[in-house]
């Protein structure tokens, strides 16, 4: 389970189980408490989050989410009844070649980046609050993995970033990168990571976790990095 499978807020746990069918799950957070089926999908659910009173998710060609009031079902084979939102479409999805890495809110803005199909090819950050994506701006030389979250700011989202070399494959050590909020390319905060799972910020810092590389000995490691 990946660092984007996992999503709390003050009442329940949320998270994701990919088998042939992939789900969305709630628990309460005291022993005990039912497990509740909100969503289901044919591709694989790549992250969870929940902000402002809503459940995000997304899976491999879309962003979706519903009220955290919403009541799910116990039963899996109804979970595609639980009503939701469509925020991003598969339609959309396919006829841009764009399709969702990660994507985080925060005071009722939301933000994701995005891949094409041809993962040697540039991501780019879009603002999604407005219902239709709106582009951002691309990272040159970038492409992003499937089941890497984001994290964003007032001004920024953060993201680790594959490096493509000049053949274009396959990607060398990833990065830490920011784009805009405002619209912009990319900028390289940090590389050299071994593979970078996860990025937060608060505080006034960024921090990173790096995964680490065994093929070259190098140990996981969490870093942090002044804004």
């Amino acid at each position: 389970m990946n660092g984007a499978a996992l999503a709390i807020d003050d009442e329940s746990v949320y998270w994701i189980v990919n088998l042939p069918t992939s789900y969305l799950l709630r628990s309460s957070k005291e022993p005990g408490g039912a497990t509740e089926y909100l969503a289901t999908s044919s591709e694989r659910i790549n992250a969870v989050f929940v902000s402002e009173g809503w459940i995000y998710w997304q899976d491999m060609a879309s962003v979706r989410r519903m009220p955290t009031g919403t009541l799910g079902v116990v039963d899996p084979a109804l979970a595609g009844s639980v009503p939701h939102e469509v925020v991003v479409s598969i339609a959309w999805c396919q006829a841009q070649d764009r399709y969702p890495i990660a994507a985080r809110a925060q005071a009722g803005s939301l933000f994701s980046l995005m891949r094409p199909s041809d993962a040697s090819t540039a991501g780019e950050a879009f603002d999604l609050t407005g219902g239709a994506p709106t582009a951002l701006g691309g990272g040159v030389g970038l492409t992003f993995s499937n089941d890497r979250p984001v994290a964003i700011d007032t001004e920024r989202i953060y993201g680790v970033a594959n490096v493509l070399p000049p053949g274009g494959w396959p990607p060398t050590p990833t990065e830490l990168v920011a784009f805009p909020r405002s619209g912009g390319a990319a900028t390289t905060l940090f590389s050299g990571l071994g593979r970078g799972d996860a990025v937060a910020v608060g505080g006034g810092f960024i921090f990173v976790n790096d995964a680490g590389d065994e093929m070259a000995d190098r140990p996981g490691r969490i870093l942090r990095l002044r804004k």
